[in-house]
């Protein structure tokens, strides 16, 4: 096969389906994410390799390129492929959702550029990429009404979410031109509290109970009260609140009851049963650091009230749990799933995957270790840690990038 044909085929089989670009540039992003933060801890605490500070702090570009910086890949990836399922609407056409893919994906690699080597063509990167997150809520604005009279219980929370991390993009890009302080405070709030966990929580209440009927039987009646759904989602909304005021003497309630909500779920759907299958199990165990997480926030509130002088007793190891543990273990397990499922694979996780996945538990865990010895060795285990996650995503990568790029004769 000639190569311009050779390359026409490939454009033509990656272009077939929405997740399979979008997919493709949040893997490339996390990629880079990662690799970026693990250069950057080797060089800071061991020396190892030369140090090049970048325009911009390395925990603000940090708290970006994790909060905003691949995340909306995968979430339109995934909107785009199981949105109008759940609609029982047409799904997006290509002429839609490539024009989201171009503006984000130029603006990512502009970005990356951009850290280390001119503010210029950072702010640019963030604003192709603004652009292209705003034409991806357009699309998913324009199937979410196809059918009036469909369920949107599910699509509305997600989408209302993306506008949260939107204006959380946008209040970054403007801390960059003004270094207003409070604009900072409000994408990092606004991006844990109001975009990524009300996105991944209503998304997992979604899929989880529908998955893990393959455990549970068919007969089974799915579990998804829709009562603790809106529970969690206020409860985020007001420790958002509560930590945009400074009030941290109030979380201790809030952060309690969604630990004890979340920890409710985790058993509620069997979550020892999912081990009898890995890729239903991967998913369990990332929703399983939601409410282990936030069992460290409320620990972490409750110090505080009795030595103040230790406000983060257990410094960042309750955001780690649910950054590393609940976010990026549900994001291994939900975008393998999709891409074997839309890729002509049998739904199984296999050894490999299943140990890449155990592996990366390690890297959450040492982190959070990191954190929560007294008198540890931090450097070094922030290192070992993003090490270990470097190479699990490395591996997973390896395995999903070719079938992004694999023809399906049904499509």
């Amino acid at each position: 096969m000639k190569p311009q044909t050779l390359l026409t085929c490939l454009w033509k089989n990656f272009g077939s389906a929405p997740h399979r670009m979008m997919f493709l540039g949040g893997v490339i992003q996390l990629l880079f994410a990662t690799t970026w933060w693990f250069y950057d801890l080797i060089a800071r605490y061991t020396g190892w390799f030369p140090f090049q500070p970048p325009l911009v702090s390395p925990p603000a570009v940090h708290a970006y390129f994790m909060i905003y910086g691949f995340m909306p890949f995968f979430m339109f990836g995934f909107l785009f492929t199981a949105g109008p399922r759940w609609l029982n609407t047409p799904a997006p056409a290509r002429n839609r959702y490539i024009p989201v893919f171009l503006f984000m994906m130029t603006g990512s690699i502009i970005m990356d550029l951009g850290v280390v080597v001119s503010m210029t063509l950072l702010i640019t990167g963030a604003i192709l990429y603004v652009c292209g997150w705003i034409s991806g809520l357009m699309v998913t604005f324009s199937f979410m009404y196809h059918n009036v009279q469909a369920d949107r219980r599910h699509l509305l929370p997600i989408a209302l979410s993306l506008g949260f991390g939107l204006s959380g993009a946008l209040s970054w890009l403007l801390w960059l031109k003004t270094g207003n302080p409070d604009l900072f405070d409000y994408s990092r709030i606004a991006g844990i509290w109001l975009f990524l966990l009300p996105v991944f929580m209503t998304v997992s209440h979604r899929m989880i109970p529908f998955f893990s009927r393959s455990v549970s039987g068919p007969e089974e009646t799915v579990w998804r009260p829709f009562q603790l759904l809106w529970l969690i989602l206020t409860g985020l909304f007001l420790h958002a609140l509560l930590e945009w005021y400074r009030l941290p003497a109030l979380l201790w309630p809030d952060d309690l009851v969604l630990a004890v909500t979340g920890l409710y779920m985790t058993w509620r759907w069997n979550f020892f049963r999912s081990f009898q299958v890995r890729l239903l199990a991967m998913l369990h165990i990332g929703f399983a650091w939601f409410g282990l997480g936030m069992l460290l926030f409320t620990f972490q509130d409750l110090v505080w009230l009795v030595r103040p002088e230790q406000a983060l007793v257990f410094g960042w190891a309750p955001l780690h749990a649910l950054t590393m543990g609940f976010f990026l273990s549900t994001l291994f397990a939900m975008v393998t799933r999709v891409s074997l499922g839309h890729g002509g694979r049998p739904l199984m996780a296999s050894r490999l995957v299943w140990q890449l996945f155990i592996l990366y538990q390690a890297a959450v865990l040492i982190r959070i270790m990191a954190d929560i010895i007294p008198d540890s060795p931090t450097g070094d285990f922030y290192c070992v840690s993003a090490a270990i996650a470097l190479l699990c995503f490395i591996g997973w990568s390896i395995l999903l990038i070719p079938l992004y790029f694999q023809h399906l004769d049904n499509g």
